[in-house]
């Protein structure tokens, strides 16, 4: 069974983060995590997604549109640090979650997005144990030699003419 957004919150590089909105989609599927930074990023996903960001590049009349139109793509979910640019979550990005039910945490400005990755994918496989077992390092670990077409969520159509990229991790060492 997938990974979902409450088991990845386990991961001990995420200890401090907290949930501050969306709490009723924790059992949204996660199939890969990725840093988004651009405004048009829900152009460019294909769902399942859980995104690291610190929303700076989104315009800020238009954070609420951003959550919903990510929801709306099928994304996981949104792991912000807001210390850097925003200083607080805007009110309106935590009201927009909660009428989506799209997991947004605060996670402290300290954890690295690199450790994140390297934590999910450390142990990244399609059979991986549900939310009752799976429990990542947030190491850099190995390369994951599991393909991102064998993590896509499964009865989901992906366009040839859509974007895609391949998932790499650091060597082992």
């Amino acid at each position: 069974m997938p990974v979902k957004v409450r088991d990845v919150l386990q991961m001990d590089c995420l200890s401090q983060a907290r949930v501050v909105a969306g709490e009723r989609g924790l059992d949204r599927e996660v199939y890969w995590i990725t840093v988004g930074e651009e405004p048009d990023l829900p152009e460019w996903v294909f769902g399942g997604e859980l995104i690291l960001s610190t929303l700076f590049a989104v315009e800020p009349e238009r954070r609420d549109e951003y959550v919903k139109r990510l929801s709306d793509r099928g994304v996981a979910g949104l792991m912000l640090k807001p210390a850097r640019f925003l200083g607080t979550i805007p009110q309106s990005v935590l009201e927009a979650a909660d009428r989506e039910s799209f997991p947004v945490a605060e996670v402290p400005i300290d954890v690295l997005w690199s450790r994140v990755l390297a934590g999910f994918y450390s142990t990244s496989s399609p059979s991986r144990p549900s939310s009752s077992g799976w429990r990542p390092r947030c190491a850099c670990a190995g390369a994951s030699s599991t393909s991102s077409s064998q993590r896509r969520s499964p009865g989901r159509r992906y366009s040839a003419g859509r974007r895609s990229w391949g998932v790499s991790s650091p060597a082992a060492g």
